[in-house]
């Protein structure tokens, strides 16, 4: 059976890139990790979504909000408490659950491919202490990677840093622009 005038219409729209990128552009304004099924659609869509990927995750901000700016004694309560009462991690203003960022950071790397040349954290400080030296692991092992000579920002690792990490160290001697490290 040949494909009607309408579904010919439709086949070339949707495998041409140019549309496809305008149409994600309204679609993926915020939260492209959370629409991840639009790589499914097509071989055009996965590579428009990827590129979206690739230039919004170049520059990582991680950032911790446990609330406490909010309420004083709320603060106090965290510290009397080993398991933070509130816990919202951000990764370029996307709430991800702590547990969910290896998985994330190989996603980037990996599948989108996304070469990260900017690294903010903020407030990690806050994090439970038992979560540094993991969530250091992560952002050293599967987000950079190998590709410490490209990061061209590192800012705020002092927070979950251990004192001597030569990984870090490394990077701040290669890039631009760093914040505090151990």
């Amino acid at each position: 059976m040949e494909p009607s005038e309408n579904e010919k219409l439709i086949k070339n729209v949707f495998n041409n890139s140019y549309f496809v990128n305008h149409i994600l552009d309204y679609v993926l304004e915020d939260f492209i990790i959370y629409n991840l099924d639009y790589r499914l659609v097509n071989k055009t869509f996965r590579h428009v979504v990827d590129g979206k990927i690739r230039e919004k995750y170049k520059s990582m901000k991680l950032e911790y909000d446990d609330g406490a700016e909010e309420n004083s004694i709320l603060t106090e309560m965290q510290r009397l408490n080993p398991f933070n009462i509130r816990k919202e991690f951000y990764v370029n203003s996307e709430e991800v659950k702590v547990k969910h960022l290896g998985k994330l950071f190989r996603f980037l790397k990996d599948v989108a491919q996304v070469k990260v040349r900017e690294i903010r954290l903020k407030n990690l400080s806050r994090l439970n202490v038992t979560l540094h030296r993991p969530l250091h692991d992560k952002v050293i092992g599967k987000l950079i990677g190998n590709n410490k000579s490209e990061i061209e920002t590192f800012i705020g690792m002092d927070d979950i840093c251990h004192p001597g990490c030569s990984h870090c160290l490394k990077i701040a001697k290669q890039c631009p622009i760093y914040g505090p490290v151990n």
